[in-house]
C-alpha cells in the first residue's frame, strides 16, 4: 500500500541576513578599542621645566582597561617629569595628579569591556593596564622631593642661632660661646657672659680695652662681654 500524503514542497533558502555596516566608535564606546562601557573622562601629563610648562591631554571615552593603562602611563610621566619648575612644583605637579585620580575613579566603576565587532578602532582589543603605578619610577619622585622638602625645614629648625650683631636689644642677653661664636642663651640657665655693651670699632672709650670684658668683634661690630663667675 503506497503512502499518497502530500509532501511539503521545499522552497528557496531564506537570504541570509546583510552584513553589518562598519562604523567608528559612538557614544559610550572607547575611542581606542571600540568596547562598552565607557566613561567620557580625560587624562593629563604635565611637563614642569625651569622657566616654562606643557600640559598635555588624552580625551577618552575610555572602557575599563583602556582607561586604567592610560592613567598609569600619564599619571607616571607626570610624577617624572611635573616638579621641575616653580609654579609646576607648587601648583601643576599636585593638581594634575588629583585630576587624573578622579577620572581614575569613574573608569574604575566601568563593568568588563565587550567590543562590537562592527566598530572599526584604532585599537583591535582593550588595552593591558601594565605594571601598577607603585611599581613604576614616578611615583618615587615625590618621595623625593617630600624628603628634601622635609630636610630642609629640620635644619632651618635645628641650626644654631648666633648672636645678631645689628640688633639692638644686646645688651643684657646672655650667651654661650662655642668656636669662637656668640649664641643667645638664658640667663637662668647656663651660659658663659652677658653682653654689656655694643660698640664700634671706632670708639675711644672702649670699655673691652682693659680686658676684663671679653672682646668679640663681629661685622663691625665690637661686642663686649663679661664673663660668667
Amino acid at each position: 500500500m503506497s503512502d499518497s500524503s502530500p509532501q511539503p514542497i521545499s522552497g528557496p533558502d531564506p537570504a541570509p541576513p546583510p552584513p553589518r555596516e562598519h562604523r567608528g566608535p559612538g557614544p559610550g564606546e572607547c575611542r581606542l578599542c571600540g568596547s562598552a562601557p565607557a566613561a567620557d573622562v580625560t587624562f593629563r601629563q604635565h611637563v614642569g621645566m625651569v622657566l616654562l610648562m606643557q600640559a598635555r591631554s588624552r580625551p577618552g571615552p575610555y572602557c575599563r582597561s583602556c582607561g586604567i593603562a592610560t592613567f598609569r602611563d600619564l599619571q607616571n610621566r607626570t610624577l617624572l617629569t611635573g616638579w621641575w619648575g616653580v609654579i609646576s612644583l607648587l601648583v601643576f605637579s599636585w593638581s594634575t595628579p588629583l585630576r587624573n585620580l578622579l577620572s581614575l575613579r569613574r573608569v574604575r566603576r566601568l563593568g568588563a569591556p565587550v567590543r562590537d565587532p562592527a566598530v572599526i578602532s584604532p585599537l583591535a582589543a582593550p588595552l593591558l593596564p601594565g605594571r601598577p603605578l607603585w611599581r613604576r619610577p614616578g611615583p618615587l619622585v615625590p618621595l623625593v622631593v617630600a624628603a628634601v622638602a622635609l630636610l630642609l625645614v629640620v635644619r632651618a629648625v635645628t641650626a644654631p642661632q648666633l648672636i645678631d650683631p645689628t640688633s639692638d636689644s644686646l645688651p643684657g642677653q646672655c650667651v654661650v660661646v662655642v668656636a669662637g661664636e656668640l649664641r643667645p642663651a638664658g640667663c637662668s640657665g647656663p651660659h658663659d657672659g652677658r653682653i654689656l655693651q655694643k660698640l664700634s670699632p671706632g670708639t675711644l672709650a672702649d670699655p673691652c680695652a682693659a680686658g676684663v670684658p671679653v672682646r668679640y668683634l663681629r661685622d663691625d661690630v665690637v661686642l663686649c662681654v663679661e664673663p660668667s663667675r
